[in-house]
């Protein structure tokens, strides 16, 4: 049975056909099914449906045969998702303006995605008036007209997302067009730009996919502009990124002898998503840049030591955004723990009570820190002096990766000193000279002065005024 036969052939996409004969209605499949299909991609999830007459009847007698529910989900488009066994299955109905799926097809984005199997009809057979299977077969993304992106700007975004998924290039003349109005991203509501971006931030060859938003202009009005030009303030900051990127994804595709017998659960972790196409990946990638740009030193809020400010310029990057109260806090975590792995290397040894306070820290971002430390390293390079630092900045990340993943029990630690603690040392009953003693003992942990009790109440006595 050829490709579309067999996908015509699909239940779900029976259950359409019968009802949309039972109203006398025509019923096409379009988009990334068919594309699919012919790329001899098997259990579809996604399905895409247009029609024009009937289009409410339809919509509600096919979801309450389905036990589905109906979500608006855009103009002239609703939305039914409902589980099949374990599959979560997601069906889009949309209106068309006028009867002819010719007029329909050549309004889309890209002529892989212009492709149609008539559903109510007996036999399968595939229309496509612009060519999408030959575009398919020869590995090329072309827009379906020269108003394509005018008409949905967030299709450039689109662009580098299918050219990676498919291993596609992007044909010349949609490249050009691209370069020519990346400006009109920014009319995309941001919800939508939010979820593309991060969808891009999560798919494979990340590198690619960076340089290519660059190169067309993409990149410059994504990103806010403290950011924009704190990577890219040097070509050498962003190749930088390039680098770390690249690393990343190698260390997650061939994990280290470490990490091997933990591969699946380093997979869940960093596929775990958010909110709606917000991964852990997909905020790993976006913590390299930002954390490029607070090392350029051109970034608001980096540098001087002022740590705070710049971890509130990162929470107002991710909610300007667009991003949940989540997906902020995992982000600056990564971010404001950037450093921390090296910092431990000074330590003589990495006491287990140091490695509870970095998990106890870091939280949920834990293991994403020990990624993006070895990814970081790996792209920084070694110099001959310092060589043994930097195997030991991956040896401590890896141990720690591997004891997350592995759930080994990290011990909770009781802090160092108490409140009762300072306020017999100090003489001064409770206030908020406390907190900010306590404060300063935990900060002072962290950077490996402190290491035990004994240490820590050393310290304390010479706070105080007779010490």
């Amino acid at each position: 049975m050829c490709p579309l036969s067999h996908l015509h052939s699909h239940p779900l996409i029976q259950n359409v056909a019968r009802v949309a004969r039972e109203l006398h209605v025509p019923v096409y499949l379009v988009g990334g099914a068919v594309r699919d299909a012919l790329r001899d991609v098997d259990n579809p999830h996604d399905f895409d449906f247009a029609l024009a007459d009937g289009f409410d009847e339809l919509v509600a007698c096919f979801a309450r045969e389905q036990r589905g529910k109906i979500i608006p989900w855009d103009v002239d488009q609703k939305r039914i998702v409902f589980r099949q066994g374990n599959a979560r299955i997601t069906v889009d109905f949309s209106r068309m303006h006028t009867t002819d799926i010719i007029h329909d097809l050549k309004q889309r984005d890209f002529t892989v995605n212009a492709m149609a199997l008539a559903v109510h009809e007996n036999e399968a057979h595939l229309i496509d008036p612009l060519g999408g299977q030959g575009d398919l077969s020869a590995h090329c993304l072309r827009m379906c007209s020269q108003s394509a992106f005018e008409a949905d700007p967030l299709r450039m975004m689109r662009a580098v997302r299918f050219s990676r998924q498919l291993s596609c290039e992007i044909e010349l003349g949609t490249r050009e067009r691209m370069h020519l109005n990346s400006s009109l991203i920014t009319r995309s509501a941001r919800e939508r730009i939010k979820r593309e971006l991060f969808m891009i931030l999560h798919g494979p060859d990340l590198a690619t996919s960076l340089r290519e938003m660059h190169a067309c202009g993409l990149l410059e009005k994504l990103l806010p502009d403290d950011v924009f030009k704190s990577i890219l303030h040097k070509d050498l900051t962003f190749q930088q990124n390039l680098l770390t990127v690249g690393f990343l994804e190698d260390v997650l595709q061939q994990p280290d002898a470490c990490l091997e017998g933990v591969r699946q659960q380093l997979s869940d972790y960093v596929n775990q998503e958010f909110e709606d196409g917000v991964s852990m990946m997909s905020l790993l990638t976006f913590a390299v840049l930002l954390c490029n740009a607070c090392k350029s030193g051109n970034f608001t809020g980096a540098g001087g030591g002022d740590d705070i400010l710049s971890i509130k310029t990162i929470r107002r990057i991710a909610r300007d955004i667009g991003l949940g109260r989540k997906a902020q806090h995992i982000l600056a975590c990564l971010v404001e723990n950037h450093t921390r792995i090296l910092q431990m290397t000074q330590l003589a040894s990495l006491s287990e009570r140091a490695k509870v306070r970095f998990v106890q820290d870091c939280g949920e971002a834990a293991a994403g820190v020990c990624l993006l430390t070895i990814a970081d390293d790996l792209a920084t390079g070694s110099k001959p002096d310092c060589q043994y630092s930097s195997r030991r900045v991956r040896e401590i990340a890896f141990d720690l990766c591997a004891s997350i993943f592995s759930s080994q029990h990290l011990h909770t630690a009781a802090p160092l000193l108490t409140g009762d603690d300072v306020i017999a040392s100090l003489g001064r009953g409770a206030g908020p000279h406390v907190g900010d003693v306590l404060s300063q003992a935990a900060q002072l942990e962290r950077n490996g002065i402190l290491q035990d009790r004994k240490a820590a109440l050393i310290w304390l006595k010479s706070l105080s005024p007779n010490g």
